[in-house]
């Protein structure tokens, strides 16, 4: 199980920088890929108080209040199947 493996110190710092990025990309395949709700608490404890974009070069999209990101339409629709 993904979830009980050891992380190393550079998982953290991804965690750290880009929570709520790693958190909304992962979320729709939690259960194939075997993360834990703990996981996903620990992304959505990185998340702070702004809203961020998903990519820099995509200022337009659907807003996902759970991760306080603005995500491009398709990607937002295809990450909630």
């Amino acid at each position: 199980n993904p979830a009980c493996m050891p992380v190393n110190q550079g998982f953290f710092e991804i965690i750290n920088h880009f929570g709520k990025k790693v958190g909304f990309l992962l979320k729709s395949q939690q259960e194939r890929i075997g993360l834990s709700n703990e996981f996903f608490q620990m992304c959505k404890d990185k998340i702070g108080r702004s809203k961020r974009y998903l990519t820099k070069d995509y200022n337009e999209g659907k807003y996902d209040a759970i991760w306080r990101l603005v995500v491009p339409d398709q990607m937002y629709y295809l990450n909630k199947i």
